[in-house]
């Protein structure tokens, strides 16, 4: 295991004669590493690295921090895919971690002569529990996910809204920024999304604008379950959550990236 010197650690299996792909994940907020690997060990150790990141709340809060930490996270995967050991990247992105990789999206775009790269050697995305919707869902997602206390979620969720309102120039106008991002110009390659009716943190108007914009320009799996909760659809659905997921990934083995040039063809084993 090698430790980032920012947020991100990165599993190498290495076999040098067979070029892997990278799984970038992206955790959701408070995430323990014991609870992210349920995650890694769903991509077969032969076939996939795994360079795990830990969004934080201060992230979130401050988008100026979190596109410093994204840049920070952008240079560790350039880094990565400099040795020439991957074939493609993969995406798999929980909650604020779907913001962070907007985040990620932005700052590859706004410096695309170094990182156009990562760009192109995106193959697949799957988004699990995204929070997109208002300021005020956004401000309730972030009190659920730091206490589950109901008079201290009220409370935090209250603070955040003054705290939005009081920074609106800096928070507010670059979050409708990084949700256009992630909704009209992510890579247009094959995508899974995933939520539940359960969750309280869905916005189900917004989830389903997504999946209608992102159905329209490339190919789209998604599920709505009844029975979930946040950031908990393998624990409810574990086989349809590793048949969707095969299936994205399956989709995306003859995907052929620019920068690549060659199809990265694998069998799922999952």
């Amino acid at each position: 295991m090698l430790s980032s010197s920012h947020v991100g650690i990165l599993f190498l299996r290495m076999m040098p004669a067979t070029k892997k792909r990278l799984v970038v994940m992206l955790s959701w907020l408070g995430a323990s590493p014991s609870a992210v690997s349920n995650y890694e060990r769903l991509y077969p150790k032969n076939e996939y690295d795994i360079f795990t990141c830990y969004p934080t709340l201060k992230d979130f809060l401050w988008p100026q921090s979190g596109l410093s930490s994204a840049l920070a996270t952008l240079q560790e995967i350039q880094t990565i895919m400099e040795k020439g050991l991957h074939s493609s990247i993969v995406i798999h992105a929980f909650s604020i971690g779907c913001y962070y990789y907007a985040l990620m999206l932005y700052q590859a775009r706004k410096h695309a002569c170094k990182f156009e790269r990562f760009r192109t050697m995106i193959s697949a995305q799957v988004m699990d529990s995204p929070v997109v919707g208002s300021t005020s869902e956004m401000a309730f997602g972030v009190s659920k996910m730091t206490s589950r206390r109901p008079a201290f979620m009220l409370a935090l969720k209250s603070l955040c809204l003054v705290y939005f309102s009081l920074t609106r120039s800096y928070t507010v106008h670059y979050y409708d920024i990084m949700i256009a991002e992630f909704e009209t110009k992510s890579p247009k390659v094959p995508s899974l999304c995933l939520a539940s009716t359960g969750d309280p943190m869905l916005v189900p108007k917004a989830f389903q604008d997504l999946c209608n914009c992102w159905k329209s320009n490339r190919p789209l799996e998604f599920r709505i379950w009844e029975k979930s909760s946040h950031v908990e659809h393998l624990r409810f659905h574990p086989e349809e959550y590793r048949m969707l997921l095969s299936k994205v990934l399956s989709d995306s083995s003859d995907f052929s990236t620019n920068s690549a040039g060659n199809s990265d063809s694998i069998k799922s084993k999952l």
